[in-house]
């Protein structure tokens, strides 16, 4: 038996178990981390990702963080509504809208929450997504069921 090559990963077997991975990854809450570990290795992706997009702080994150810059836009607040709007401009592709899916189905608790912002696109006061954004998603329903478990305050 040789040294393994450079395409022949030296992983711990007891890294290869689903379950101990879940649970390690359950004690990382930095994000930042948990997105670094879900492109380290393919064994590490799905856990990873789950763990990544288990809990949001807001329904937003989906649409500013999955689908193309080019498919929504951020509205300027007005006098009558003071924060932000998220807008969709642009019907996602098919294949938006599995990537929209592929993510939005390990969402399990979606909070609500004021204190969220954008801070990726310089909008500093929480966001309100628009009616018509949220009739889109509705209508092309790109997953089963895009509502999670629960809704948090």
């Amino acid at each position: 038996m040789g040294a393994p090559s450079c395409h022949e990963p030296v992983v711990h077997p007891c890294l290869a178990i689903s379950e101990i991975l879940r649970e390690i990854f359950y004690f990382l809450d930095d994000r930042h981390d948990l997105a670094a570990l879900a492109r380290t290795c393919r064994a590490f992706m799905d856990l990873a990702l789950d763990r990544l997009w288990h809990e949001l702080p807001d329904f937003t994150i989906l649409i500013c963080f999955v689908l193309p810059e080019s498919r929504w836009q951020i509205v300027p607040p007005k006098e009558i509504n003071p924060r932000p709007i998220l807008n969709i401009v642009a019907s996602p592709s098919v294949n938006e809208w599995k990537r929209f899916a592929y993510y939005a189905t390990r969402v399990k608790k979606l909070f609500y929450n004021t204190r969220f912002s954008v801070k990726k696109y310089a909008v500093t006061r929480p966001l309100i997504i628009a009616r018509e954004a949220l009739e889109l998603i509705l209508e092309a329903n790109p997953c089963e069921s895009i509502h999670p478990t629960r809704i948090l305050p």
